[in-house]
């Protein structure tokens, strides 16, 4: 259990989240935010300060569900393996502008 005393968190992509937040933190769980390559190639501060700003208000825990359609980092071109590399490193860098303590990424999907 969380020191929000929540142990639920439901999957939301993080699209979802930002267009209908209210909506989602009144269900008072945490959350695992579904960040796609989408998000990470275009969000700006804005999205993420709403966010953080948001959930610090209700004081839900948030964790990453990172990239992972189309990757494949055990690959064995070596093209293929390091966007793979690069989306996952993209990945943490949302994580860390969240605050999130963890994240979850498929070493191949």
């Amino acid at each position: 259990m969380n020191m929000n005393g929540r142990s639920i968190y439901y999957h939301v992509p993080v699209h979802s989240l930002i267009k209908d937040i209210r909506y989602y933190l009144d269900l008072g769980v945490n959350f695992e935010i579904y960040i796609n390559s989408d998000f990470i190639d275009n969000h700006n501060q804005d999205s993420i300060e709403l966010i953080n700003r948001e959930f610090a208000k209700v004081k839900a825990a948030k964790r990453i569900h990172g990239p992972f359609l189309d990757l494949a980092p055990a690959s064995s071109d070596t093209r293929i393996r390091n966007l793979s590399k690069q989306r996952m490193l993209s990945g943490l860098r949302v994580c860390k502008a969240l605050g999130c303590d963890n994240i979850v990424l498929h070493s191949h999907y």
